[in-house]
């Protein structure tokens, strides 16, 4: 255990790396740490007589034997992470041995269980100030994990080190949210008409399990991606699809962890709009530059037994929200040059036209310039409001935004494809008067007309 001068050196050393709130909490704590050593409630007798124990001591003393490492390094961690500074260092340390039998019978080596124990004290402090007797502390939601959802050791083992906030929730509110989160997939077809398909409740445990920050969204998050994603399914499913789109979330819940206006709705409108993930003859044309394509003006004729083009779009963006925006581009790209040739085939008989391929690139790029404007339409023109109404509704003002969208990301790309041509030919007319002027100095080195003077 560090002297309280040593402590409070460290802590003091270690307020250059903190920003504004860590060194106003350092600077509290080490008040804090003065008015204990004084003898204010608070410090603890040291073992043996001596100087009490301060808070301060017993944090540093902690975290250093934890991090196997000094005071200064002790400090350091605690300054970055200012929250700690506030743990009742007793608290702190019970909760700590409680929190490695879990992990230990989870499957975690003692090791392990040391390393994945102090991530979930970085990564969640007030998990370690609640007490752990009572209906409320971090045993109750374990109960609740095990008990209500059916996760197994390993699976509690995940949730605590991923998400180790989900500790200092009521279990009762743990309990609602899974609860409101089971209907809503419901709605959306996991177990409506359950007799005739013999679908069970939808498994909300699995769902944690695969997604262990999942009950830490609030309802009013979750509830306007599952509004937008129904709209958009109800729109593309099939006589029989039923319970697609749950079943997928039930699968990949990490579909409800993108950003709604950052990747989930730009994608789906894009998809939409393009029909991207579209095989049969009419789905796009390209422009008249040859560049990027352009949504078709009617659906296109749907062959007997297949998807429809807005089913085969809803399904190409909800598999592709895991990819990265550059990934997402590529396959975009992709997916429009081979409809574009499909559709260049049907119109030729079945023969490749002669023209230019367009450039690579263009598909990807209209993607990125449509994001950009299709994010500002969606933060400025209302997107909440218009997932307050039908999903109707909600399609229409979301395809009158996308065509706009994208009118803006075609003229953008026009613009920049003729950039490169008038540079080129300002620089031929430079070029050519620059060669005048010097055939001109050729002939009259001497600056006069030059008339009888070139041989």
């Amino acid at each position: 255990m560090p002297g309280l001068a040593e402590a409070r050196a460290a802590l003091g050393g270690a307020l250059g790396g903190a920003d504004a709130a860590g060194a106003a909490a350092v600077a509290r704590s080490l008040r804090l740490a003065e008015r204990e050593a004084e003898g204010a409630p608070g410090a603890r007798p040291a073992a043996g007589g001596g100087e009490p124990q301060t808070r301060l001591q017993a944090l540093v003393g902690w975290f250093a034997e934890r991090l196997g490492a000094g005071a200064p390094e002790a400090a350091a961690f605690l300054a970055a992470r200012p929250r700690l500074l506030r743990v009742n260092p007793q608290r702190l340390d019970e909760n700590h041995r409680w929190l490695l039998g879990v992990l230990r019978e989870g499957g975690a080596t003692p090791e392990e269980a040391e390393a994945e124990a102090l991530i979930a004290v970085r990564r969640s402090p007030p998990a370690f100030e609640l007490q752990l007797a009572g209906a409320q502390g971090p045993p109750s939601v374990l109960a609740f994990l095990q008990g209500d959802l059916g996760l197994d050791p390993a699976e509690v083992r995940r949730v605590c080190l991923q998400s180790p906030s989900l500790l200092t929730q009521s279990p009762q509110h743990l309990r609602r949210k899974a609860e409101w989160l089971a209907r809503r997939l419901e709605a959306l077809g996991a177990s409506a008409g359950a007799g005739a398909h013999g679908l069970p409740r939808p498994d909300v445990g699995h769902m944690v399990a695969a997604l262990p920050a999942l009950l830490n969204y609030s309802l009013g998050n979750l509830g306007s991606k599952l509004d937008y994603l129904g709209a958009h399914y109800l729109a593309a499913a099939r006589p029989g699809d039923g319970p697609a789109l749950a079943r997928h979330l039930e699968r990949m819940p990490a579909s409800l962890a993108y950003s709604l206006k950052g990747r989930v709705a730009p994608r789906f409108a894009f998809c939409r709009a393009l029909r991207i993930g579209d095989t049969p003859r009419r789905e796009a044309t390209s422009s008249a530059g040859g560049g990027a394509a352009e949504p078709a003006s009617e659906p296109p004729d749907e062959e007997a037994g297949q998807p429809s083009s807005s089913t085969r779009a809803f399904a190409f963006a909800l598999h592709s929200l895991p990819a990265t925006d550059r990934a997402f581009g590529k396959r975009v790209g992709a997916r429009m040059r081979k409809m574009r040739g499909k559709g260049q085939r049907g119109e030729g008989g079945g023969k490749r036209r002669a023209s230019a391929p367009a450039p690579r690139e263009s598909e990807s790029a209209l993607w990125a310039r449509f994001q950009a404007s299709f994010q500002y339409r969606l933060e400025t023109r209302g997107l909440d409001a218009a997932l307050r109404g039908s999903p109707e509704e909600l399609l229409a003002w979301e395809d009158a935004q996308a065509r706009e969208a994208l009118a803006e990301a075609n003229e953008d790309l026009a613009a920049f494809a003729a950039a490169p041509a008038a540079e080129a030919e300002q620089t031929g007319e430079q070029e050519g008067r620059e060669g005048d002027g010097k055939n001109i100095a050729e002939r009259n080195p001497a600056g006069g007309s030059g008339r009888g003077e070139y041989n």
